[in-house]
């Protein structure tokens, strides 16, 4: 199977969310294709214990939505018992992230496939 069918896969038997981040109004920076509305995809699961795994797949002008997205992910994942979060982005973003987290989280470099292989294996 390719990636995208893999991510399909564990999306369907919901073991992975898939996040958005959407601008209804972008600035049209004169880029290829004008003016882009997805800011970010992301990969995100629970694993035990109490860990929430977030692989960031693609992002865009991250400073601008870090702050409420770093909320909004520690929301999610407190709601679900979790303790503490595992980033995977590049690192760039990393840089452009900041420090803005409240509860204890692993950045991690991007590893350059997405992480779904450990939850296939699972299902198999």
């Amino acid at each position: 199977m390719t990636q995208l069918e893999d991510l399909k896969r564990v999306w369907l038997l919901g073991q992975i969310d898939l996040w958005l981040v959407w601008d209804t109004e972008p600035p049209d920076r004169g880029e290829f294709g004008g003016p882009h509305f997805c800011l970010a995809i992301m990969l995100v699961h629970f694993r035990e214990p109490h860990t929430v795994v977030l692989q960031m797949a693609a992002a865009r002008s991250i400073r601008r939505w870090a702050a409420d997205f770093v909320k909004v992910i520690e929301s999610y994942a407190t709601a679900r018992g979790a303790k503490q979060l595992e980033v995977s982005l590049r690192k760039g973003w990393r840089h452009d992230l900041g420090s803005p987290w409240a509860m204890p989280v692993t950045l991690r470099s991007d590893p350059g496939a997405l992480h779904v292989g450990h939850l296939l294996s699972a299902t198999a």
